[in-house]
């Protein structure tokens, strides 16, 4: 996965722009990188070739990532075929034969029109939100490093009535796994009104959301090595949500939008051993924004309350891995798949700031506290990109229960580093420390995979 995919999935980082105010250049994109570092404990040289378009109606970019191994180490992924002993196969062969999903990760990114267009779609790497997040919250298909899938985004903004569409599916080759769309409307909305109360009416949207995975693994789901197990056990995972928002403030340097919303969801249990059923579930939020000269500040802040059977936000940042293993009040990761997180319900909430400084800084934090221990979670990123340089970083924790728990880091949790520095055009020296669970692996664990390199990305534009 290139440095670019990772920091969109993961960390949800803009990339450096060393020019604000210059147009993107368009054409040919052609790019290649290598770098030295360690995998999964491999000592390896990175090698990678992509080509593609650049346009700003559409953009298209397939890339071949290759890791070879320096030292032929006891390999934790299949011996066979023997190539595997030089290069690193975790990332291509699944079952002991070249994966399809492997193969669909060629597509490093494909991009139509831009967010807030007409039709805008993106497919590769994802990190997207529906709604407020009472479903989808912040999900990733690139949370395992050799398990990124291929997802496709999409939305469609008539201008209507404030009218639109978004659509998620995290998987292209398996969209049962993960799928999600949302309806959003302002019914009230009366482009020849006038005055005050006509503009506050047409303030209100209404929207509506489906998420699920219609194949969740259920009871034992994962062997050793992490791979779900052959014929193992799925239930659906289905969810329904409502939102209600009305911003009240708008106009000036300061917009507070309150919201409110219900959601249901099938599939879960209420506590270990109950059979699936169904519960309902609340959550009331506002969200303040303050846009100043030279800074802005949004902050954040929600009530939620689930009944027995439901959880809310449950395809979250790190689904992917949830879906397959669940994480104990100890922080370690059991065979058992998503649906078997017992959910008796309770109230929690969340609480979250992000500050930007011009187009140069941004910090955001963010504690959702669920009535869930093991789905709390802590989530904290910076960025920094000044002219040819770019560093951003962000840790996820999970199952914080107290102040003390943070930074003690459970297997779930996430933490990822990158710089970037363009040196000479269209040179750049690159970076990244990740640390993040396997699953593919003897048994599950966190490990720290350290690359450091040089990448060249170069738009060839035609002639004029």
């Amino acid at each position: 996965m290139s440095f670019a995919a990772l920091a969109l999935a993961l960390a949800a980082l803009p990339a450096p722009d060393p020019s604000l105010d210059a147009a993107a250049p368009e054409g040919l994109w052609l790019g290649a990188d290598v770098g030295l570092g360690v995998i999964d404990r491999d000592p390896v040289v990175t090698l990678g070739a992509g080509v593609g378009i650049e346009h700003r109606a559409l953009a298209l970019h397939l890339r071949v990532p290759l890791a070879l191994r320096l030292v032929d180490l006891e390999p934790s992924e299949p011996a066979e075929p023997p190539v595997c002993t030089v290069l690193r196969c975790a990332e291509w062969i699944e079952g002991g034969a070249l994966s399809a999903a492997a193969l669909s990760r060629l597509l490093d990114e494909a991009r139509v029109g831009h967010p807030g267009d007409i039709v805008h779609a993106r497919a590769g790497a994802l990190f997207t939100t529906l709604g407020a997040g009472q479903l989808v919250d912040r999900y990733t298909n690139a949370a395992e490093w050799d398990r990124r899938h291929t997802g496709v985004y999409a939305e469609v903004n008539t201008g209507t009535r404030g009218l639109g569409a978004q659509a998620v599916l995290g998987n292209l080759l398996a969209p049962q796994e993960l799928f999600g769309a949302r309806v959003a409307a302002r019914p009230l909305f009366d482009p020849a009104g006038e005055g005050p109360a006509a503009r506050l009416l047409g303030r209100l949207q209404l929207g509506v959301e489906l998420a699920g995975d219609a194949v969740a693994p259920s009871g034992i789901a994962t062997d050793a090595t992490g791979a779900l197990l052959p014929g193992a056990a799925t239930r659906p995972l289905v969810g329904g949500a409502t939102q209600l928002a009305w911003p009240l403030l708008d106009d000036g340097m300061v917009q507070v939008e309150p919201w409110l919303g219900a959601s249901v969801m099938q599939g879960l249990v209420s506590s270990f051993g109950a059979p699936p059923g169904t519960g309902a579930g609340a959550a009331a939020g506002v969200g303040l924004t303050a846009d100043l000269a030279l800074l802005a500040l949004r902050l954040e802040g929600r009530v939620v309350a689930d009944g027995p059977g439901h959880r809310s936000s449950v395809f979250s940042t790190l689904y992917d891995l949830d879906r397959r293993r669940v994480l104990d009040l100890g922080g370690v990761l059991q065979e058992t798949g998503a649906a078997e997180l017992a959910a008796p319900g309770g109230v929690g909430g969340r609480f979250g700031v992000e500050l930007r400084v011009l187009d140069v800084v941004r910090l955001a934090s963010m504690l959702h506290v669920d009535p869930v221990v093991q789905a709390s979670r802590l989530d904290a990123s910076i960025d920094v990109g000044a002219g040819p340089v770019h560093v951003g970083a962000r840790v996820i924790e999970r199952a914080v229960t107290t102040p003390a728990a943070i930074g003690t880091f459970p297997q779930r949790s996430l933490a990822v580093l990158e710089a970037s520095w363009v040196f000479l055009p269209p040179f750049s020296l690159q970076a990244r420390w990740l640390h993040a669970p396997r699953l593919a692996a003897p048994a599950p664990r966190v490990d720290d995979d350290v690359v450091v390199g040089v990448a060249c990305n170069l738009v060839l534009a035609p002639a004029s």
